[in-house]
């Protein structure tokens, strides 16, 4: 099966999006501890929905203005970009996604960055930042910068769940 396949399968995006906001509260009634599914209205400008397994495999479908845009991730696909040393993306992956959702792709990091300086209302690390965006493993050196109250081995539980990769202790 592929991405044309599962595309052509979708609900319109109001029926995808009103499908993600209730996965989302029956989490929050079954499972509010750590929910799979999660849905988000302040995603920058955009609504986010977001499922994460805990094993390494999620997706997130973006709601904009433009439409809708699906990032699914499936970490023992070969596609994964861990089947190289480089974690380089699948060559042609990311070829012919519509210029509207380029900046999904490309400012991921200047997303957050102004998220968190404006809901926390603190100046974040943008290195350290960029460093998790592109799923380099987690040292305490990154943490630190982010959250000098934490270290990566107090939150070994919560990042192993999610399915991010822990540097080796030194």
């Amino acid at each position: 099966m592929t991405v044309y396949d599962i595309a052509a399968k979708l609900p319109p995006i109001d029926v995808l999006r009103d499908r993600c906001k209730a996965l989302a509260v029956l989490e929050c009634i079954v499972d509010g501890a750590e929910p799979h599914y999660a849905y988000t209205r302040a995603w920058g400008d955009d609504e986010a929905a977001l499922m994460n397994n805990g094993t390494g495999d999620e997706w997130a479908v973006v709601f904009t203005a433009d439409g809708a845009f699906i990032r699914a991730f499936a970490h023992e696909s070969a596609m994964t970009p861990y089947r190289d040393p480089d974690h380089e993306l699948w060559p042609g992956l990311l070829d012919g996604i519509p210029s509207a959702f380029r900046p999904l792709l490309d400012d991921i990091v200047d997303q957050y960055v102004q998220f968190a300086e404006d809901y926390y209302e603190i100046e974040v690390n943008r290195k350290a930042i960029e460093h998790i965006v592109a799923h380099r493993p987690l040292t305490d050196v990154v943490v630190q910068a982010l959250n000098p109250d934490v270290t990566a081995a107090g939150l070994h539980e919560e990042i192993t769940a999610i399915g991010y990769p822990l540097a080796a202790a030194a």
